[in-house]
């Protein structure tokens, strides 16, 4: 997750801290709430990772295939010629 995300976590939950402390109680399942909050947005970034990374192995994939094919289509060729010139 970029620094400023977790820099804008830190933030609210200080917010967040300071002020139920300034209206005299606590409220945990808020700061939960940001704690889950956060997490989830390191998921996504994670995901939007391996969704980039999946992308780029799929062309390198296919690439490769092509050129696997085409190699063996041009050696296959070239065995045709061959057989044709011996006859």
């Amino acid at each position: 997750m970029p620094e400023t995300y977790q820099a804008n976590y830190k933030q609210l939950r200080a917010a967040l801290e300071q002020l139920c402390k300034d209206a005299g109680y606590e409220n945990p399942d808020l700061v939960q709430w940001i704690d889950a909050s956060e997490q989830q947005a390191l998921k996504l970034d994670q995901l939007n990772a391996l969704e980039t990374e999946n992308v780029r192995l799929k062309q390198e994939v296919k690439k490769l295939r092509d050129l696997y094919y085409n190699k063996t289509l041009s050696s296959s060729m070239s065995t045709k010629l061959k057989d044709a010139l011996r006859e």
